[in-house]
């Protein structure tokens, strides 16, 4: 075993008391117990309540990361407790007889990580989950992330993961192994974890658990939480963690083991169980967690694993195993308030009679070519105990392996529903020896579809027969008790492992949250004798199992209509589920009219990104469930604006005609204001004419940044650069003919007019000529000529005028008399050109 040099410091929590009940309530018969064994009394246990720092985070993408090892590893060498039944006159030693090879091929088979290029040690304990659109595996002590078309997207070693994470735990520079995948379908996260330790036979010892910031688990970042599994009082070795998410939180549960004087002759400290705020984990919150230690008559428990219909609220979490002194499972319940953490309790077992076996654990499956046996690590239920509801039904789904040469495999139904857990399983079965064939069946993991059919995957092997990949299965229809499916081989091997026993303590099969119906396996296998294992990733699907249909509609609601552009306006986008069954991976996708301004987009659940096509990843919604998306928006010019929204899932929609709907808003312009319309090509209009005292709005619509400057050289305005879509305002006061220019090189003229009244009447009429709607701005003045009639030639008539207007009475006699005016720099001396000329005629 190589293990760092340095001992990380250790972390001081804080602990408060709380009550944990073990009780026996369901009792087996006495024949089913050899030898008779009195009811446990109740226990009571503490269970603490730890709150640890924030995470690190990790904001890369995966495939940037090195493969940074901390050394071969080996696996350290406990020893589960031995266990104590005794066989007794109601043993079965044999079971399976054949049956049609009925189970279906395989639609993905593709390579796995390796040992040569990501392998840590022995043995690899593959693990994996699938999730929408990736499968992720672990193994000892490697990550690699798949397409579900069998691309390797990314592969990593958890060390480079961690490597500047600056825990300053074992975390950040020595990942040993037993890794866990589990997908969290109802917050669309990935959970990744393995052990560390500075020194295994003196700790600490630490969970690295890594949570996926989004439902990417390639480029989304990662929060890496170093949680210390062990404690100050209790420096035990966590052997073995199994991991299973539910509703309010991500639990686990580990065989703890003293390792003071030396793993190898390690004492056995029981089970510990932990629990932590699953959506604090995914929040990147500080760690919340519940854990306590239940002595040494549990063994190995396995938390609850959902998939599919969730449970009824407020139903606990199950913890199940198998005892090891009475032929019977064990079940117990996990109630958790993180609000008032002390009124969280655990009780049970509950007993569950059990089909008995021979029991023989220890090296025994014989290999080709070789003196090596492997370990079946028999008598501990494999990952996961997999949780179903169907219609109301709760069912925990087990497995271990069983038996003498040939080993088979015991799997069981128990229900749970309402939270009675049954005495007698609905189902159960010991699968050996199918056929007579004299293979070993071993290292099971079994999942479950939405309509109840039921697949295992194991290792197969034999004296003659090379360690392959299998799997068998059932179909709900089934007779109960049988895999009336067959089997059927996913990865025949074609080597042995010469250099240790121990094959592992888990493979992994689960069920795709898409359809609910295909399953995936991971599983270990060699292509040659010696120590380089490989492993293999496949799916399939039972033909009779097809993707239920989710109907999204979709609404889209505007307020106010019509509104003023420059003055904000809501989108309401509504996604409701018709169902029948609940939808998964909810997106809804906005497009945004070209000439708004993005304000705020707030989802009622999940998160958008986008900034002109808005895409919200909104999680699941249930049967008859709905999620609002609330767009707050500013249109920038007058005329019709149109919002288009669309929304989908993963599940097949019946009607996709109420997937989309488009929302139309009338846009008003503002009193006294003209809108132009910058481009890349240019403005639009290019000359824009106004009165004077109207404000002069450039709407940007780009696709490149831009600006709007003055070209008079009386400096009236610097617009900076603006980037689509915004746009800049300007209050022309006083009559003239402005230029401007965008930072594109084009050139455009806003021409302000000058006002005159009466445009007709005698010479004696007086009238009023106005240039300006205000008095003249701080630092300029009114130049306003005149050309009477019979002159070619412009003169004067008020020069460095403050004022706005003035009133004239003809004095050239009759005729037309124009008149023009401009806004002047008083410093500078820069002026605008005269505006357009307007007349007045005497007669």
């Amino acid at each position: 075993m190589t293990t760092p040099a340095s001992v990380p410091r250790r972390h001081l929590r804080g602990f408060i008391g709380l009550v944990v009940v073990v009780a026996t309530t369901v009792a087996l018969p006495a024949v089913q117990r050899s030898p008779a064994t009195a009811a446990p009394t109740v226990h009571t246990y503490p269970i603490h309540s730890a709150h640890g720092a924030r995470p690190a985070s990790f904001k890369g993408d995966v495939r940037d990361l090195q493969a940074v090892q901390s050394g071969r590893l080996l696996d350290p060498g406990v020893s589960e407790p031995a266990p104590t039944k005794s066989l007794g006159p109601h043993a079965r030693t044999s079971a399976a007889t054949g049956v049609a090879p009925n189970m279906p091929v395989t639609a993905q088979n593709f390579a796995g990580l390796d040992f040569a290029t990501w392998g840590a040690g022995w043995p690899p304990d593959p693990v994996g989950d699938v999730g929408p659109n990736h499968y992720v595996e672990a193994v000892s002590s490697s990550v690699g992330i798949f397409s579900k078309t069998g691309v390797q997207q990314a592969a990593f070693t958890f060390d480079s993961l961690w490597a500047g994470a600056g825990t300053g735990t074992s975390c950040d520079t020595a990942n040993i192994g037993y890794p866990n995948v589990v997908y969290d379908p109802l917050g669309d996260r990935w959970l990744v974890s393995d052990l560390s330790w500075a020194n295994v036979d003196s700790g600490p010892y630490y969970e690295c658990l890594a949570v996926s910031k989004t439902g990417d688990p390639v480029t989304g970042g990662w929060w890496l939480y170093a949680i210390r599994v062990d404690d100050a009082a209790h420096n035990w070795l966590p052997d073995d963690p199994k991991m299973g998410v539910w509703p309010d939180g991500l639990y686990m549960s580990a065989d703890m083991f003293d390792c003071s004087s030396s793993c190898t002759t390690a004492t056995p400290k029981g089970v510990r169980i932990y629990a932590f705020n699953l959506v604090a984990l995914e929040a990147g919150q500080s760690l919340q967690e519940l854990f306590g230690d239940l002595g040494t008559t549990p063994a190995s428990l396995l938390p609850g694993n959902l998939r599919g219909a969730t449970p009824p609220v407020g139903t606990p979490e199950y913890f199940i195993g198998e005892s090891p002194s009475l032929w019977e499972f064990q079940v117990y319940k996990f109630h958790i308030d993180w609000v008032n953490t002390g009124s969280s309790t655990f009780t049970g077992p509950t007993a569950v009679s059990q089909q008995t076996y021979t029991l023989a654990p220890g090296p025994q499956v014989a290999q080709p070519g070789t003196t090596v046996k492997l370990d079946s690590v028999e008598d501990r239920l494999m990952m996961q105990a997999q949780y179903r509801n169907i219609s109301g039904v709760e069912s925990l789904w087990v497995a271990h392996t069983v038996g003498t040469v040939p080993l088979g495999v015991q799997w069981a139904q128990i229900n749970v529903t309402g939270g009675t857990v049954a005495s007698t399983p609905v189902q159960q079965q010991i699968w050996q020896n199918v056929g007579s064939d004299s293979v070993s069946r071993w290292m099971p993991s079994l999942a479950v579809d939405r309509l109840g059919d039921m697949a295992v995957g194991y290792s197969a092997g034999s004296s003659t027969l090379f360690p392959s990949i299998r799997y068998a299965g059932r179909l709900a229809g089934d007779p109960v008790n049988t895999l009336g499916q067959g089997e059927a081989t996913m990865f025949a091997g074609s080597g042995s492992q010469t250099n240790i026993s121990r094959w592992g303590y888990h493979t992994a099969m689960s069920v795709d949250p898409v359809d609910d119906c295909t399953f995936w396996y991971v599983g270990e296998y060699y292509a040659t004798s010696g120590s380089n294992w490989q492993t293999r990733i496949g799916s399939f699907r039972f033909p009779g199992c097809t993707a239920p249909s989710a109907d999204l509609s979709l609404t889209n609601g505007d307020s106010p209509d019509p509104v003023t552009a420059d003055s904000p306006v809501t989108y309401t986008v509504r996604a409701t589920n018709n169902g029948p069954a609940d939808a998964t991976n909810v997106v809804v996708t906005d497009t945004l009219p070209t000439n708004v301004m993005l304000g705020s987009v707030t989802p009622s659940q999940g998160s958008c990104t986008g900034t002109t096509t808005l895409t919200c990843n909104l999680g699941a919604l249930a049967n008859g469930a709905n999620a609002t998306v609330t767009i707050f928006v500013t249109p920038v010019a007058p005329g019709s604006i149109s919002n288009s929204a669309s929304a989908s899932a993963t599940q097949p929609d019946p009607s996709g005609a109420n997937n989309s709907a488009t929302q139309s808003t009338t846009v008003a312009a503002q009193k006294k204001t003209a809108y132009i319309s910058v481009t890349d090509a240019g403005s639009t209009p290019s000359t824009s004419a106004v009165a004077e005292g109207t404000t002069v709005q450039w709407n940007f619509f780009g696709p490149n940044a831009n600006s709007v400057t003055d070209t008079t050289g009386m400096g009236l305005f610097s617009s900076g650069p603006h980037s689509p879509v915004s746009y800049f305002r300007y209050l022309y006061v006083g009559a003239g003919q402005y230029g401007v220019a965008d930072s594109l090189h084009h050139v455009g003229l806003v021409k302000v007019a000058l006002k005159v009244a009466l445009a007709s009447g005698t010479v004696t009429t007086a009238r009023t000529i106005t240039w300006s709607s205000t008095v003249a701005p701080l630092g300029f003045v009114f130049d306003v000529q005149v050309l009477r009639p019979g002159t070619t030639i412009w003169t004067d008539w008020r020069v460095g005028e403050s004022g706005r207007k003035a009133v004239f009475t003809p004095d050239a006699g009759t005729g037309t008399y124009r008149f023009r005016s401009r806004m002047r720099d008083v410093s500078g001396g820069a002026a605008a050109r005269y505006s357009a000329a307007k007349k007045i005629t005497a007669s």
